[in-house]
């Protein structure tokens, strides 16, 4: 043949599969609509078998009809591999395997930067589907056995995420051969989790009764078996539709039923003509609980299970869809130019997404392959039904489960658990506080608000008077009774926890600790006159002034008895060997002033030297000593605690808050202290001008909550700008403030997790801190203050004058005897004859 006519044809054939690769919009412009379309299936013979012929002629029959029939521009190129040896180039845009369950993991897992790449799979049993919004999985399950996969496809979809489970089963539901694949759904570790998703479980088999009375002892001795709820509290019964009501009710009188655990029933026992109704009557307040049973009808037919059939629906499904998408995107390039349809054109997630969607749909609605097993989930939906005003007593309709499309769930399988309360309006009870006697109740609104975001729990409050308080006896039955009616969900009150009060409602964990203080008059700093003689006490200056007045004859007679004169014939006239001369050199060595001379023996050096050392620590220590006295000033003694308030009844009394739980508290104390606090206390039924002014006057001690207390401090200063008063230091009488709730009320334990959950991270302390007074010059002690800017005044200096002045009185006294004994010896000179002498 000539080679020319070769080349023509070569040519031919590429312009031939060219123009099938690609189009030409209304514009002229080459559009990649349907091109680079390829489908790699990996097939592994071993798992296929005897099928491997048929299925591989269904997959090559059915490539060659998408090309032919479904799509009207480009090609679908498919590569046949074996599913270990299977690869991906960049072109490749759907994946079919058929394989064992690893083999296929291993595939998906290969796909790394090719992650747009649409996955459908045909497995074995009991293996974990494919991500749902990547890839379609399709076990190979047989009716009857799909109890294992139901609950894998449950795990992998994160619709119960189980820690450990306890797993309660009969013969009857559950055979001894099926427990094992049954284990194994609940334990293997969910391939492409980020975390560990294995769980603990614990099987408890319900061992048959002859009778009524027999199998529900059996059924309580398997519950009081199981875990305590601190361990677990997960459980899943596979049980008859029978017994649902007895394992409730058991439940429920073993406290294994509150709104931190959850059931999940499987009943493989129901059919379409008969359904799980009933067992909304059993529900109570506070519970999670579902279930799953097979509602699979007896009258429709199953259609065929082979492999082939699945197979060949799937690569139908894989056509039309491929159809739908090159179809839309065709009439979409013919409206716009080429550089437009680079710009908009759908991204390889884009046609994934579309190609998956229209493939499951079809599956699903018009799948005719082993279809009829159907399962049905409903789920209770409980919490808040005593407070609404039509309650509704029905299961809710979460979803289905097929053994080709898994679960397709509308809701979640526990609702609660998830969303809490589901935005129902539950009515609160709160009330406005005065500042005068304060009880942190917006802080306890703030708290159960943000609370409530972890528990799905919208609030509606009932605000009470203005004028009203929690400390108000008429408030705390006011809110009780609509507690203890049902009317209020919770009393979000501050209210004091009292054995009392226990018997008539349940209250949270404490949200505050609030201790007992004095509000008193503020300590009145001392006079200063005598400042320079506090550095020391009495016994320490009569010890100075006691070792001045030795060492002047010690000094004085070492002078006098010393050889030192007597040898080297010293003058022993006047000098040390005189009293005052020593007396008055050793009080100004004192006050660091010394003399003009030394002695000239040196056993009186000594002497002076000893004294000088003395000297040395006696000022040093009196320097630094007076420095911290002139910086913190001396105030009146504060009465610190109870014990000093009682000593002091001679001079102060005390009050406490009329009908509060203080007065309550103090009355029935079996402590000496207390009760001797209650017998002199003073009633006081609300803070009075009259109070005000006898505790500023220092006559008088009042007794209340410290919060309480800092909102009248603060307020006191606002009025007057002067610091009158402060708290003790001691705190006492501590009392716990907690919200109240309905005896018997299944929340309690979710509201105290909570509360100690704020506890934990400090938001109770910070929302405290934002209500309580803004620190002010009151907030602090006297002496802090004046360490904060001190500065020497004339009543720190006062005494050192005073001293002046003793100084120069006592000196014109002495000028005044001196005087007067020089007029006295020159009148008795003159009365004395003097023999003249020539």
């Amino acid at each position: 043949m000539d080679v020319r006519i070769i080349f023509s044809l070569i040519s031919i054939s590429s312009v031939v599969f060219s123009a099938r690769d690609s189009t030409y919009n209304s514009y002229g412009a080459a559009v990649d609509v349907g091109s680079k379309l390829s489908m790699v299936v990996a097939i592994e013979k071993d798992f296929l078998g005897e099928d491997t012929d048929e299925v591989l002629s269904v997959i090559k029959k059915y490539a060659s009809i998408i090309n032919k029939e479904y799509l009207p521009v480009g090609h679908l190129r498919t590569r046949y591999q074996t599913l270990k040896e299977a690869a991906f180039t960049d072109g490749v845009s759907i994946v079919l395997s058929i394989g064992a369950c690893r083999d296929t993991w291993e595939l998906f897992e290969k796909r790394q930067e090719n992650s747009d790449i649409l996955f459908i799979s045909i497995t074995e049993v009991e293996c974990p589907r494919l991500p749902t919004g990547e890839a379609i999985t399709l076990p190979l399950s047989t009716a009857g056995k799909e109890l294992p996969q139901l609950l894998l496809d449950l795990r992998s979809l994160n619709a119960v995420q189980w820690k450990s489970v306890a797993l309660i089963y009969d013969q009857i539901s559950l055979t001894d051969d099926d427990i094992q694949s049954v284990t194994e759904a609940l334990t293997i570790e969910l391939p492409g989790k980020s975390y560990p998703s294995s769980a603990l479980l614990s099987i408890h088999k319900l061992e048959p009764g002859d009778n009524e009375w027999k199998r529900r002892k059996n059924i309580q001795r398997t519950l009081r078996n199981l875990p305590g709820i601190d361990k677990n509290r997960n459980f899943l019964a596979i049980v008859e539709h029978s017994i649902i009501s007895v394992i409730l009710d058991l439940a429920k009188s073993e406290k294994l039923l509150d709104p931190t655990t959850q059931w999940l029933f499987v009943l493989s026992d129901v059919g379409d003509s008969e359904n799980v109704t009933e067992f909304a009557y059993l529900l109570d307040e506070g519970q999670n609980i579902a279930f799953v049973y097979n509602n699979t009808s007896e009258k429709l037919a199953c259609g065929d299970s082979r492999i082939s059939c699945h197979v060949e629906e799937i690569m139908l499904s894989i056509g039309l869809a491929l159809q739908k998408s090159v179809l839309a995107e065709l009439e979409l390039s013919e409206q716009v130019s080429e550089e437009e349809w680079d710009a908009i054109k759908p991204s390889k997630s884009d046609r994934r997404a579309t190609l998956l969607s229209s493939i499951k749909s079809r599956l699903q609605n018009e799948g005719r392959c082993d279809n009829c097993t159907v399962w049905k989930l409903e789920t209770g939906e409980v919490w808040g039904q005593e407070y609404l005003e039509a309650r509704v007593t029905k299961l809710l309709s979460v979803g289905s489960w097929t053994p080709r499309g898994g679960p397709l769930l509308s809701d979640h399988l526990f609702p609660h658990v998830v969303q809490g309360f589901r935005a129902r309006n539950l009515p609160i009870s709160t009330f406005h506080v005065r500042y005068t006697v304060h009880v942190p109740t917006n802080l306890t609104l703030t708290g159960f608000s943000n609370s409530t975001k972890n528990i799905g729990l919208p609030i509606e409050t009932l605000e009470g008077d203005k004028d009203e308080s929690a400390l108000n006896p008429a408030v705390w039955n006011k809110v009780i009774s609509a507690v203890q009616q049902k009317k209020m969900f919770l009393g979000a009150c501050a209210f004091t926890v009292t054995d009392a009060r226990k018997l008539a409602v349940n209250f949270t964990t404490a949200i505050s600790v609030e201790p007992y203080v004095f509000f008193l008059s503020r300590p009145k700093e001392l006079s200063r006159a005598l400042l320079f003689m506090s550095p020391f006490t009495i016994s320490t200056w009569c010890c100075i002034t006691a070792a001045v007045i030795l060492m002047t004859p010690v000094l004085c007679a070492i002078s006098r008895a010393s050889p030192f004169y007597r040898v080297y014939g010293a003058n022993r006239a006047g000098g040390f060997h005189s009293p005052m001369n020593c007396f008055w050199y050793i009080y100004g060595a004192l006050l660091q002033q010394g003399g003009g001379a030394l002695p000239a023996a040196d056993s009186s050096r000594l002497v002076i030297g000893t004294w000088w050392l003395v000297v040395l620590v006696v000022v040093t220590t009196y320097s630094g000593t007076l420095v911290a006295f002139l910086t913190f000033p001396k105030m009146d003694a504060l009465v610190a605690d109870v014990t000093q308030l009682l000593a002091s009844g001679h001079h102060l009394t005390w009050g406490i808050p009329a009908g509060s739980t203080l007065q309550a508290s103090l009355k029935s104390s079996d402590e000496d202290k207390l009760k001797a606090l209650y017998k002199g206390a003073r009633l006081h039924p609300s803070i009075s001008k009259e109070l005000i002014e006898d505790i500023r006057s220092g006559h008088h001690v009042y007794i209340q909550r410290k919060t309480s207390l800092l909102f009248l401090l603060h307020r006191l200063f606002l009025n007057t700008s002067t610091c009158d008063f402060s708290l003790g230091s001691e705190e006492f009488m501590y009392e716990h403030l907690a919200m109240a709730i309905t005896k018997g009320s299944p929340y309690l334990k979710i509201i105290n997790k909570q509360i100690d959950w704020m506890h934990r991270v400090g938001l109770i302390g910070k929302w405290l801190k934002q209500y309580l007074p803004e620190k002010d010059q009151c907030s602090v002690s006297v002496s802090a203050s004046e360490v904060n800017n001190h500065k020497v005044n004339l009543d720190d200096m006062q005494g050192s004058f005073f001293v002046l002045f003793l100084g120069f009185a006592a000196s014109v006294l002495l000028i005044g005897i001196e005087f007067l004994i020089k007029k006295y010896v020159i009148a008795k000179e003159r009365r004395i004859i003097q023999p003249f002498v020539t």
